[in-house]
């Protein structure tokens, strides 16, 4: 593949973290350590196999599209794909001949579209066909990479193109050479800067992707510490806030690995780090939920901006007024304000819970609704697979048209262990109900979820091994057409479901199937203990233009997370 570098304007002054030398702590060098050289080697590889396995891809689409009689028959293609390969987020179809786009699992509405890039006949046949496009910023996915392929007809003629959205968190998890596979760089932080420009084009810290990493402008963010290398490869240690252990002031010893590896017929420079002496994970409560503090502090800052605008309201939080972290963001996910140093100008719309939920999105969502809750498992560690989380919440706030107010607090104490594989097999299950939609149509998939005998997800992937609660099928107007948990919904409109604090998780449905889809998560009261609450997986996909299918697995339970809410309500 060729990769072309899409370039944005990027200021430095917010683009990039440039805290002063008395910010950034001393390093001293190291030699390169064998297991950091060979997890940077490993990850290289899986990179370049990764590279192949969807070139591959690409040529046969592509094949498949130049064979395909009509854009029907091309959106048919792109359904099976998409539903076979749940890393990819989207697929876009650009008809050249009639100037029309098709978009899988929806069409991206035209306003939207800016982002995509626009490659030409002659660019395809200067690349060999094919041409990758590194950190792209998607205003509903945040930074994702773009791979597209040019399409001709029977007679050779070019016809269009095609693109393949996706985010190197999902592929590196979600692919199907990567699920299960013991990976060597799985448990440190991980970032790839693009040797070119710098460009920090994925980071285990993901919101330090889109960063550009300068001499006057190194990355740190008081625990990872990237510094620009000339040398190809090579280490350096330094002393930070340890990496899971928030709030407690530790500091750890770490050291970071460097080395230049080829992909994408480019040179990125991939940094490793390590903790040299982690502390123990801990289940102990070392977390103190902060809830009714958090919620004075958002209505404070709301009522502070109502009064004396926006940019006041920026610089109280930049001031650290607060007792519990506030912060400030744009609906694109950009920080505006941070009670943290170097945060401004990050986008977290990148970020992840530990099970792949693009929260900061779902904050975004619950602020075109009025404000409200939203809940995650948060993680800790900050390493490409999760395996330790913190059952985490944010309250959220709209303060004017493009921006939000922010505040976060641990919603439980105790560090929750991470089963990525529920998120695989709920994320499965979608995927196929998907692909049955396709071929035997929505009614035909309905009645089989709807019939007792086959209300088994393992009915429909038999490879599955977690205890799948709930599979359903609505529409846009939250119209049940099939469910396992409630059969009694089918047939009725279920705009009015709740969670425990209130929240529409109907709605938060919706506008997350119109948003392409992906992972949340919802809080309902547990049915046989008192005072315990249940934390649920979510996959939710859109079929076509007007309907989705759910899919849920439980997280854990938790007790008592509601008391501080109801007290200062």
């Amino acid at each position: 593949m060729v990769l072309v570098l899409m370039t944005f304007a990027v200021i430095l002054s917010s683009g990039c973290l440039n805290l002063g030398s008395t910010d950034i702590p001393e390093t001293e060098p190291a030699d390169l350590p064998a297991d950091l050289n060979t997890a940077i080697l490993d990850f290289s590889q899986d990179v370049s196999d990764l590279d192949r396995v969807i070139s591959i891809d690409l040529y046969n689409l592509a094949e498949e599209f130049s064979g395909a009689d009509t854009d029907t028959d091309r959106e048919n293609i792109a359904l099976n794909y998409y539903a076979k390969n749940p890393w990819m987020s989207n697929l876009v179809y650009y008809n050249a001949v009639s100037d029309e786009f098709i978009g899988v699992p929806v069409t991206i509405a035209e306003e939207n579209r800016n982002f995509l890039p626009t490659p030409t006949e002659q660019m395809f046949q200067s690349s060999g066909g094919t041409i990758h496009y590194s950190a792209v910023f998607n205003p509903d996915k945040g930074y994702q990479e773009l791979d597209t392929a040019a399409v001709h007809d029977g007679n050779g003629t070019y016809i269009g193109y095609f693109i393949i959205l996706y985010d190197f968190y999902a592929i590196l998890n979600q692919h199907p050479m990567m699920i299960h596979k013991e990976k060597s760089y799985a448990d440190y932080i991980l970032f790839v800067v693009d040797e070119s420009d710098g460009k920090v084009v994925y980071a285990s810290k993901p919101e330090a992707t889109g960063v550009i990493i300068s001499e006057k402008s190194p990355y740190y963010d008081d625990q990872a510490l990237i510094l620009p290398e000339t040398d190809k490869s090579g280490a350096y240690k330094y002393t930070s806030r340890a990496f899971y252990t928030y709030n407690s002031g530790l500091t750890t010893e770490k050291i970071t690995a460097w080395k230049n590896i080829p992909a994408y017929k480019r040179t990125y420079k991939v940094y490793l780090i390590q903790e040299l002496n982690k502390p123990p994970l801990t289940t102990e409560k070392v977390f103190a939920p902060a809830t009714a503090e958090t919620i004075d502090n958002v209505i404070d800052l709301f009522v502070f901006s109502s009064n004396f605008g926006k940019e006041a309201a920026i610089a109280r939080v930049n001031a650290q007024h607060y007792s519990t972290p506030i912060y400030i963001l744009d609906m694109e996910g950009k920080v505006l304000a941070s009670p943290y140093k170097g945060q401004t100008g990050l986008n977290f719309l990148n970020n992840r819970g530990a099970y792949g939920y693009a929260y900061t999105k779902g904050m975004v969502n619950t602020v075109l609704h009025g404000g409200g809750f939203v809940y995650y498992a948060y993680p800790i560690e900050g390493t490409v697979t999760s395996n330790a989380a913190q059952f985490s919440n944010s309250y959220v706030l709209p303060l004017d048209d493009d921006c939000f107010v922010l505040g976060y607090f641990s919603a439980d104490t105790d560090v929750l262990i991470v089963d990525q594989q529920k998120r695989e097999d709920v994320v499965s299950v979608s995927r196929e109900i998907i692909r049955r939609a396709i071929e035997e149509g929505v009614d035909s998939v309905a009645y089989e979820i709807n019939t007792a005998s086959r209300s088994d997800a393992g009915y429909f992937v038999p490879s599955i091994q977690s205890e799948i609660n709930e599979i359903s099928i609505m529409d846009f107007n939250g119209f049940v057409y099939a469910s396992i948990k409630n059969p009694a919904t089918v047939g009725e409109v279920v705009m009015d479901y709740v969670d425990v604090y209130g929240g529409s998780t109907t709605r938060k449905e919706i506008m997350l199937a119109k948003s392409y889809g992906g992972f949340m998560v919802d809080l309902t009261a547990n049915k046989t203990r008192d005072g315990y609450v249940d934390l649920w997986l979510l996959s939710v996909e859109p079929i076509g233009e007007e309907k989705f299918v759910l899919t849920s697995v439980l997280i854990g339970t938790y007790e008592d997370l509601l008391t501080p809410y109801y007290e200062v309500r």
